[in-house]
C-alpha cells in the first residue's frame, strides 16, 4: 500500500507520511502517521472507513466534516483540570492546554472514533449528526462564523488554514476564494484576494452584526441576505466599535443603530440611537451629565487641554451644534428622515466619537 498524501487532511507530505502494518486476529491493519494530523489507525479503530477511496467524493467531504465536528465536541468537554491532571500523570509539566486538540491528543483522554462496517453505516452516521451544510448559503454562514470565532473582527485580518477547510464544508482554496469574493462583494467581508487564493480577511461591521444576529437565532432557520450599503465607511465604523467597547451603554445604542441600518430599517429611532450613543459617550469622556446641545464649553476645554488648533476646535464645535440642530429639526420633532442622508450621519457620528480617541 502506497500513498502520496494524507487521506485525512488531503495534503501532500512526500516521504513524511509513514505507513505501518500489523496483524491481529488473522486480520491486517494499517496505521498512518501524518505530520499535519497525527496518528490514525485504519479498519479497527480508525475514525473513518478503510475503503475511503471507493466512496463518492461528496460523501468523503461530509464524512470528514462530521468526524471533525465529533472530535471538536469531545475536545470542548475536556476541562483545564482534566488536562492538568493528565499532564501530572505523564510528567510533561511544560505543556500547555492547546486551543485545538489533535486526534492523537484527544485519544489520550479516551476518545474513541466511530466504527463503520460499510458505506450505509457512514451514511447513517452523517444523517444522524445533521450538521453538514448542504446549501451555499449555509456554507457562507460558516465562513462568516469562522472569522467571528477566530477574532477576525475589529480590523484584525486572519486567514483560514487548509486544515480547517473541512469545518467549512469546502474542499479547496478555489471554492473558498469564490465564496470570499461573494461575501466581499456583499459587504459582509473585507478581504485581500491574491490571484486564486484567499490571503487574509476579516468581518466588516455589517458582517459582524449579521453573525451576531445569526448566532442568536436558530441556525437552521437563518437565511443569508446580501446587502449593499456602500455609503458607510466600514473601516471607520470598525474603529468606532472597538473604541466603544469601554463604554457599554453607548456601544449598545451604536450597535442597535447599525443593525437597523444594515437591515434596511430606516426609522427615526435609528438616528435617535446614534445621537444618544454620541451623547452618552461624551458624558463619559467629559465627565459630566450634560445633553449634547450643552457640551460646547466642555468640548472646548477638552480641545484646549489636548492642544487642538483653534480652527479645528471651532469647526468641530460648529459641526456638533449643527448635528444637534439637525436631529431636533428633522428627527426629534418632525420625523423627517431622508434616506440618502442616513449613511452620511452614521459616518459623521463615528467621526465625532473617534475624534476623542486620544
Amino acid at each position: 500500500m502506497e500513498i502520496s498524501k494524507c487521506l485525512i487532511c488531503g495534503r501532500e507530505a512526500e516521504n513524511d507520511v509513514k505507513i505501518f502494518k500489523y496483524d491481529d486476529d488473522n486480520r491486517r491493519y494499517y496505521s498512518i502517521e501524518c505530520p499535519f494530523c497525527g496518528i490514525y489507525n485504519f479498519a479497527k479503530t480508525w475514525r473513518g472507513y478503510n475503503y475511503l477511496s471507493d466512496l463518492e467524493p461528496n460523501l468523503i467531504i461530509k464524512l470528514k466534516f462530521c468526524l471533525k465536528m465529533n472530535e471538536l465536541d469531545f475536545s470542548n468537554n475536556i476541562t483545564k483540570e482534566q488536562f492538568e491532571q493528565k499532564i501530572n500523570e505523564t510528567g510533561e509539566f511544560n505543556l500547555k492546554m492547546p486551543k485545538q486538540f489533535s486526534q492523537y491528543q484527544i485519544g489520550v483522554f479516551g476518545y474513541q472514533p466511530p466504527k463503520f462496517n460499510n458505506e450505509q453505516d457512514i451514511q447513517n452516521y452523517i444523517n444522524n449528526r445533521k450538521d453538514y451544510s448542504e446549501t451555499t448559503n449555509e456554507k457562507l454562514d460558516k465562513i462568516l462564523i469562522y472569522f467571528y470565532e477566530h477574532n477576525g473582527i475589529d480590523g484584525n485580518y486572519i486567514d483560514i488554514p487548509e486544515k480547517d477547510y473541512s469545518l467549512l464544508c469546502i474542499d479547496n482554496s478555489k471554492v473558498l476564494n469564490r465564496y470570499a469574493s461573494n461575501l466581499k462583494d456583499s459587504g459582509l467581508l473585507e478581504a485581500f484576494l491574491v490571484e486564486n487564493d484567499l490571503d487574509m480577511a476579516c468581518l466588516s461591521v455589517r458582517g459582524q452584526i449579521y453573525v451576531e444576529d445569526l448566532l442568536n437565532k436558530n441556525y437552521e432557520n437563518s437565511k443569508l441576505t446580501l446587502k449593499s450599503g456602500k455609503d458607510i465607511n466600514n473601516g471607520l465604523i470598525n474603529e468606532t466599535k472597538h473604541l466603544l467597547h469601554n463604554f457599554p451603554k453607548a456601544e449598545k445604542l451604536f450597535n442597535d443603530a447599525l443593525e437597523k441600518y444594515t437591515s434596511g430599517i430606516y426609522e427615526r429611532n435609528l438616528l435617535d440611537d446614534m445621537r444618544l450613543a454620541l451623547e452618552l459617550f461624551l458624558k463619559n469622556i467629559l465627565n459630566n451629565n450634560k445633553s449634547l446641545e450643552n457640551q460646547k464649553s466642555a468640548i472646548g476645554i477638552f480641545q484646549k487641554e489636548h492642544n487642538a488648533s483653534p480652527e479645528l476646535s471651532n469647526m468641530f464645535i460648529k459641526l456638533v451644534d449643527y448635528y444637534a440642530k439637525y436631529h431636533n429639526s428633522n428627527i426629534k420633532h418632525n420625523d423627517n428622515i431622508k434616506k440618502n442622508e442616513i449613511g452620511f450621519l452614521v459616518n459623521l457620528t463615528s467621526s465625532f466619537i473617534m475624534y476623542f480617541n486620544v
